[in-house]
This record gives C-alpha cells, structure tokens and sequence, in this order.
C-alpha cells in the first residue's frame, strides 16, 4: 500500500511539473485572443543601449516607457493593461497595451517585451515586439505587426 502512494505521488509531480512547462510565458502574458504572430520584431540594440547609461530603470516597465514615451501619457480616456510574469529560468515577460490613443490612424498599441534582470539590478532586453490595431478607415481593426495608414 505504502508503495502505490509514493507512485502515485511521484506520478502526480511528474505530471503536474510537465503541465507547467508547457504554459509558454506568451500564453501566461498575452491577453486571449492574441499570439506573438499579430507582432512585429523590434531591433533592441539601440533600445538596450539607451537604458545601458541609466540608474532610473529598476522594471520592464520603466525600461519601455524610456523606448515609447508616449505610453504613459495620461490622456482623458485612454485605458492601460499590463501583465507580467518571471518564468522559473529567470526571464521576464511583459505585456504593455494602451487603447483609445488621441491618434487619428492608431487605436491601439500592444507591446510584449521578454528581459532579464542582474543582480545588479540592470535591464537586459531580450526581445521587444510591438502590434497595432487601426482606427476606423485606417488599416486593420484587429492587431497586426502591420502599421496603420
């Protein structure tokens, strides 16, 4: 008895661990509905370079706001979703999407982001993306790595 309990444990970790590598950080940070295909890649050199010479990026989120500093504009109406997640192996993941931009060809704007973080504390960036969805007459209503006209 006491040995079909310790297999049905070990059975149970091993099941429950291989669950859990099979969430990818973009399924855990992406909202339903999108996937890292309705995103456009971003060179991160000069981006990395920018916030390399800094002491106030202590975040994914700081380090954003220094490569889009329209983001955080705080515009009558504009709604933010933000969502992160730390996988086991030490990556970051952030998703950063503003909509109801005061922009006549631009709605919305997503962002997903993978970093690490130093002991340090400094921000190296692995990889930024960033998508869009267009305004009514503008390009596409849903999102695209397409720009809007």
């Amino acid at each position: 008895m006491k040995n079909i309990i310790y297999r049905f444990l070990a059975l149970a970790l091993i099941f429950s661990s291989y669950s859990c590598l099979q969430n990818t950080p973009e399924e855990t940070v992406l909202p339903d509905g999108m996937s890292l295909d309705q995103f456009r890649n971003l060179d991160v050199t000069a981006f990395q370079h920018s916030i390399n010479g800094r002491d106030d990026i202590e975040s994914g989120l700081d380090a954003l706001w220094v490569h889009d500093s329209n983001q955080h504009e705080n515009n009558p109406g504009n709604t933010f979703t933000m969502k992160s997640f730390k996988n086991s192996f030490g990556n970051n993941y952030l998703f950063y999407q503003q909509e109801v931009l005061n922009d006549d060809s631009l709605q919305a704007i997503a962002f997903f982001m993978e970093y690490s973080k130093s002991l340090t504390g400094k921000i190296k960036i692995i990889q930024l993306k960033e998508s869009f969805k267009c305004s009514k007459g503008r390009g596409q209503q849903e999102w695209s790595p397409d720009l809007c006209l």
